[in-house]
């Protein structure tokens, strides 16, 4: 990004890889980060003129630079000349990137959850987001059941009340969208309404914040829908943690989120809570797919056995 914002900038430029690298050791070593700026052919980014009005004591910036690929997004913390964090500052031109960073806005616009937007719009032929900071450091990654926090952070994410699964905006937009095979796990959901909840899509220990006074917060909800279907968070959090940290198989994994959603969780029906994980995995299939990932890449192998697994003693 050219020019740094300050007056007198030490901007140094660097190779993405090299740049985030350097970024997380200095995050990682609390120290006063470094301002790194990324040069593009296509120009610069007037970061300093879309942050203003909103933050007058803006003075420089640490870039990190998504991994290449059609979600791309460069991610920018904001600091004061007092060397604090006062913002961060989402950033992309390419179109799917752009959609996601709507997304987020358009969820956290309807939440009254942290972090709170403080403006979104075009910037430098791309889009923008500009979201405030929150104190705090990642939960742990390897825990289950999750923890009693995380289940009331869930429950924050209400949007409206139930309505007969048919009227549901977010199964309305699946039934035209996803695969005849999906389709008939709705099945399992006709027997209640389901209230609409916001949908933060990649609901993972590495989006969630623990603050110093132990409350949890979401962030980074690019995935997110705002009229999104209950429990699909509780149940991609538990195969996320199965996946990456417990490294469970596609079975165990499935078997554990049903019992959990089942029975110590939401205490959903058997049949309900399958539909549940399915759904969850299947969202999270596609949502890859969106992004380039490969179907033979071993994460979306993983996902599709989830859901082409059978339970003894649950029905189709």
């Amino acid at each position: 990004m050219c020019p740094p914002p300050s007056v007198n900038p030490d901007g140094i430029a660097l190779p993405p890889k090299l740049g985030r690298l350097l970024y997380r050791i200095q995050v990682a070593l609390g120290q006063s980060p470094m301002q790194i700026a990324c040069r593009k052919k296509s120009g610069s980014i007037d970061i300093k003129g879309f942050v203003r009005e909103i933050f007058p004591e803006f003075s420089w910036a640490v870039f990190s630079v998504g991994v290449p690929g059609k979600a791309q997004k460069i991610t920018a913390q904001l600091w004061n000349d007092r060397h604090q964090v006062i913002g961060y500052l989402k950033y992309s031109r390419k179109p799917l990137a752009c959609d996601r960073i709507a997304r987020e806005y358009a969820v956290l616009s309807q939440l009254n959850v942290q972090p709170r937007p403080l403006q979104f719009g075009p910037l430098s032929q791309g889009t923008a987001l500009l979201i405030e900071p929150i104190q705090g450091k990642h939960i742990s990654c390897g825990m289950l059941p999750p923890e009693p926090e995380i289940l009331n952070l869930l429950d924050q994410f209400a949007i409206a009340p139930p309505v007969p699964l048919d009227e549901h905006p977010w199964v309305q937009t699946f039934q035209q969208t996803a695969d005849p095979v999906a389709l008939k796990w709705l099945d399992a959901l006709r027997d209640r309404p389901w209230p609409i909840v916001a949908l933060h899509g990649d609901f993972s220990p590495w989006n969630l914040l623990r603050s110093p006074d132990d409350k949890i917060f979401a962030i980074d909800w690019e995935y997110g829908l705002a009229e999104g279907f209950p429990y699909l968070d509780l149940a991609y959090y538990i195969l996320q943690v199965a996946y990456w940290h417990l490294q469970w198989s596609p079975t165990q994994a499935l078997e554990y989120a049903v019992e959990f959603l089942s029975s110590s969780g939401p205490n959903l029906t058997l049949a309900e809570a399958k539909a549940i994980v399915r759904l969850s995995a299947y969202q999270g299939y596609q949502f890859m797919l969106e992004d380039g990932h490969s179907l033979e890449e071993e994460p979306q192998y993983w996902r599709s056995k989830v859901w082409e697994h059978e339970l003894f003693n649950i029905s189709n």
